[in-house]
């Protein structure tokens, strides 16, 4: 059987553009979160409170990060894929498709643990009320 190697790039594309809108959701959902840390921060400034301020910011800060690495990671992975596609060849290499499914593992993991820290998030908030 012959594959058609336009579609299974496609599919890839397709998920690698998927990933890239998902970070960039994520990244507004992070500055939310840092902007309603910072207007908390307006009401609430006991040392308690304060230094529960500073673990969010870091890690909101962190996630920053996580996201431009991620990012990095995926157009470089498109690049890879849009060599082949170039080369008119099958990407079928291994190397680059066990990437491909490390990378949707990180991403995975990643939108879980973002979730986790924006309903902690939210449940510090709601104590202050």
């Amino acid at each position: 059987m012959i594959k058609d190697h336009s579609s299974i790039s496609g599919q890839y594309r397709h998920e690698h553009l998927t990933w890239l809108r998902i970070l960039d959701f994520i990244r507004q959902e992070n500055a939310m979160l840092k902007t309603r840390l910072s207007q908390a921060l307006d009401y609430k400034t006991d040392q308690d409170f304060l230094n529960i301020a500073e673990h969010f910011q870091n890690r909101f800060v962190l996630k920053d990060d996580c996201i431009d690495e991620l990012k990095r990671d995926i157009k470089l992975l498109e690049r890879s894929f849009e060599r082949i596609a170039l080369e008119n060849k099958i990407p079928d290499d291994a190397d680059l498709k066990a990437m491909h499914i490390k990378l949707r593992n990180e991403m995975e993991a990643f939108e879980l643990s973002f979730i986790q820290l924006k309903n902690q998030f939210n449940r510090h908030l709601a104590t202050l009320a």
